[in-house]
């Protein structure tokens, strides 16, 4: 099995604290957080059933362990695709018109080439800046 890259290993962190609305501690062979045993409220249907499928471990009954080396959102279009989805629908509030055009094209460019890698960093990127903006609120 392919080793992750820091930059894949940094990536799949930012997408799941995007996805799960929490911080995440970073251990040496997973990431790790201490939250209540609760269903994670931001997250949909879809994405929970992905998490707790290949990635959530309940620990100690006070919270979860997420494997780094299961998280697929740099190699697998079924995990990302849930990302760009939330991502995209967020946007809106947070890029001008002329921001939103341009980083959709280069996002649909890169999806519809089939290449996963540059996908994953623009979804990073705007993950990122949608950071950024909450942050300054």
């Amino acid at each position: 099995m392919k080793q992750i890259t820091n930059e894949e290993e940094k990536g799949n962190k930012i997408i799941t604290e995007f996805l799960t609305g929490y911080r995440l501690e970073n251990r040496s062979t997973r990431f790790f957080k201490k939250i209540p045993n609760i269903p994670l409220k931001s997250m949909s249907k879809k994405e929970l059933a992905l998490f707790n499928n290949y990635s959530i471990d309940k620990y100690n009954s006070i919270g979860y362990v997420i494997n780094k080396e299961s998280l697929k959102f740099h190699s697998s279009w079924d995990w990302l695709i849930l990302v760009i989805e939330k991502v995209y629908n967020q946007l809106p509030d947070y890029l001008s018109f002329e921001a939103l055009y341009v980083s959709s094209t280069t996002l649909k460019h890169h999806v519809f080439s089939n290449n996963i890698k540059e996908a994953f960093k623009d979804v990073v990127s705007l993950i990122k800046y949608i950071n950024t903006v909450n942050e300054k609120k």
